[in-house]
Formats: structure tokens, sequence, C-alpha cells
């Protein structure tokens, strides 16, 4: 599976679930490899995301069976908006090949988070491929 995307309704509780990666370089000196690969990845990218990037353990989310099946994924708010966040599951395949890193994993990884920025402005499936 190269890439599947589903907006998911979760509680505002999953926001306290998160394993946060920031994105800034200052950060990723100091944090742990999972920080340093967005780093690496986020510089593939043509710009840079205009929302957060956080990594996500599926097994700690209300319903991690529906997370494990997903790369990459947004959040519908209770009230209908997307949360203007991306997240990446931290187990699935594809970030798990780009923690080894290897370079074509790493681009992979960066085009699965290009994908979500398209979402995030609107585009449809078929769009944001």
């Amino acid at each position: 599976m190269f890439h599947t995307i589903l907006v998911l309704r979760f509680s505002l509780a999953i926001s306290l679930l998160l394993v946060t990666v920031p994105s800034t370089p200052a950060h990723a000196a100091q944090k742990g490899p999972e920080a340093r690969l967005l780093e690496r990845t986020l510089k593939l990218l043509p710009e840079p995301p205009s929302v957060p990037v956080r990594l996500i353990d599926p097994d700690l989310t209300p319903d991690p069976d529906a997370l494990r099946r997903l790369d990459a994924f947004l959040v519908r708010e209770a009230n209908g908006k997307i949360r203007q966040v991306i997240y990446l599951n931290r187990r699935a395949a594809i970030v798990e090949n780009a923690l080894a890193g290897k370079d074509v994993d790493v681009a992979i990884l960066a085009a699965v988070i290009r994908h979500e920025m398209e979402h995030l402005r609107g585009a449809g499936e078929r769009e944001a491929r």
C-alpha cells in the first residue's frame, strides 16, 4: 500500500495522544530520529507545509485499527472543519522505511506529506495525486 487517505472524526482527546515532532532545524538537532527524519523529508518539498506535521502512534488512539491501515491522514473536527495538522502513522511501513534512512523512502514520505498538503488546500483524492 503506497498511500491511503482518510479524513477521520476523533474527539479532541486525540490531540493529547500525539507524538509531536517539531519541524524546525533547531529542534531536530535536540530530538530523536523522528525529528531528524521529518526535517530531512520536509527539505524535499517544493514549499514547506504551512501546518504542523506530526507522527502519531496508532496504539495510543481511540481507534488503533482504523489508523493502522493509514500512512497519513487528516482529522475532521466535530464542527466539520479539517484540523490544520498533517498526521503520519508512526507505525506505517512508509515511515519505518524512511527511518531506516534510504533516500527513496524519504522521498516517498515527502510525496505522502505533499499529498496531504493538497487535501488541505481543498483537492480531492484524484487532484491530490
